[in-house]
């Protein structure tokens, strides 16, 4: 006790000596409320569990056994020696696993680098302990490439707002030059006819007799300049009625849709040629998607599920449709047909008994997937049929020619056209339209058109479309979400997308 007295007379000497006064008065407010004289293990826990853990003071920490070690120097403290060596081993394992857990893998990689050439040299212990360097390295490398796309995509969504403004700029300019081009076109026809009408009525002047022709000169000469000036306005009248029907015309095309609102959007980069079809799963928690290298690719857009879980099919030829089968969640995969005529699309009513298939000669068939006997078909389009979908009732199916036509035909009547809309346009009329497919309240029709963004059409209404974030090259095909306002896209640029909308 007289030994403790003495140390702490010493340690206020110091401290008066270096000007501590705010530690001293901690210091003797400590002495006056410790209860006993003992060694404070419970404090020493806390300090270590409660501060310097939890706060990553990796040197505090290491300080302090470093203190305790230089406590017990002497040969006869040699077990009490052992023993600290041991619950320095724990305690700094704990703060690795803990940094671990905390998924602060930065604060292990910092610990083995400042630690790693005495641990490897000294301590043959902590040698497996080294592996957890390699994965804190790969995860912190995970986190920066996700970092770096979150910023990549940042900077594509402002790029992508700044082509949207041109591209209106552009739309803008080039109607209004048309309106011009028009108005030219037909005024000097409007001249030409009063021309014509002025050389009309000439000879019906001068047949008059002459007793006449000087009484009414006066009278004609007024009679005929209204007339000429009437009909000219009436002509010019027509000429801006037809130039504002032309602009109406060019003003419902799919450039002119407004760009969806995107919520959130993730990119699969997982095929090395373009992509031929993509499709949700009956859940939607998955993704199938093929490209034209026969490479089938099952997977997810939830970016917190391992990637062990995607799965690769190799079909050795182009897959022409995929499809999921609704009560057990099974993909059917079509190879690309060879022999005429060949099936282009399928898909499966709710509850996967019927399986609908279009096929190139223009006919829409309907199969019975318990008896594997074929129901009925019927020619559907002039052209061949290039995609084919149940509507939301499963009372209609819908049909897409590579006409760039659509129709909904009812299954109750066969052959009966419900509703039918031509989307086709100037800029992709020429390019084949082969997929459409029907949000799950069947009010929005998403359809591929050989272009970089994918048209949404309104089903049996008359409000302005939508249109698709554009990729770099052209959509080759779509799929809509079968519960949320979510649909995916695949494109020529071997990309997949899936975006949920506002």
């Amino acid at each position: 006790m007289e030994n403790m007295q003495y140390a702490e007379e010493l340690v206020k000497e110091f401290l008066v000596f270096r000007g501590f006064t705010s530690t001293l008065q901690s210091y003797e407010s400590e002495l006056s409320t410790e209860i006993g004289r003992n060694f404070q293990v419970d404090k020493i826990l806390d300090l270590v569990f409660s501060v310097y853990i939890p706060k990553y003071q990796l040197d505090r920490l290491q300080g302090l056994f470093t203190f305790f070690k230089q406590c017990f120097t002497s040969p006869a403290d040699a077990e009490l020696f052992s023993a600290l060596i041991k619950l320095e081993l724990s305690v700094l394992r704990y703060y690795v696993v803990n940094a671990l857990k905390s998924g602060r893998q930065d604060k292990v990689v910092e610990f083995f680098g400042a630690n790693g050439n005495y641990l490897l040299q000294k301590r043959e212990d902590w040698q497996a302990w080294f592996a957890l360097l390699k994965i804190s390295t790969e995860k912190n490398t995970i986190k920066c490439l996700k970092n770096d796309i979150k910023q990549l995509n940042n900077k594509l969504s402002e790029l992508q707002a700044l082509l949207e403004m041109k591209e209106t700029e552009i739309s803008q300019l080039r109607r209004n030059s048309t309106g011009v081009d028009l108005g030219n076109m037909n005024v000097p026809n409007t001249s030409a006819a009063d021309s014509s009408l002025e050389g009309q009525d000439m000879p019906g002047v001068f047949e008059e007799s002459s007793a006449s022709r000087s009484a009414a000169q006066g009278f004609d000469s007024q009679s005929s300049s209204s007339v000429k000036s009437s009909t000219r306005d009436e002509k010019l009248h027509k000429s801006f009625q037809i130039s504002n029907a032309e602009n109406e015309q060019i003003l419902v095309t799919e450039d002119d849709f407004p760009e969806v609102k995107v919520d959130f959007q993730e990119t699969f980069l997982g095929h090395n040629s373009s992509i031929s079809c993509c499709r949700f799963s009956a859940s939607g928690s998955n993704v199938a998607s093929s490209s034209v290298d026969g490479t089938v690719r099952i997977w997810t857009y939830d970016s917190s599920t391992p990637s062990s879980k995607n799965a690769t099919i190799y079909c050795g030829s182009e897959v022409s449709a995929l499809s999921w089968e609704c009560r057990s969640d099974r993909l059917t995969v079509l190879p690309l047909g060879e022999d005429p005529p060949a099936i282009t699309s399928v898909c499966f009513n709710h509850n996967g008994k019927i399986l609908a298939a279009s096929a190139t000669d223009g006919m829409i068939h309907m199969f019975d997937m318990s008896a594997g006997l074929q129901i009925t078909g019927w020619p559907a389009h002039d052209s061949p049929v290039s995609s084919v979908l149940f509507g939301p009732a499963e009372t209609s199916i819908f049909s897409l020619g590579s006409d760039g036509k659509i129709f909904e035909w009812s299954l109750h009547n066969q052959g009966q056209i419900l509703w039918s809309r031509d989307c086709s346009s100037p800029e992709s009329f020429s390019k084949r339209m082969h997929e459409i497919s029907l949000d799950s309240d069947g009010k929005r029709l998403l359809v591929t058109s050989g272009l970089v963004r994918a048209p949404i059409y309104q089903v049996q209404g008359h409000e302005s479309g939508l249109r698709t974030l554009a990729h770099s090259a052209s959509i080759t095909s779509v799929d809509w979400h079968p519960t949320l306002p979510m649909y995916i896209t695949g494109s020529a640029d071997n990309s997949v997308r899936v975006t949920s909308i506002v």
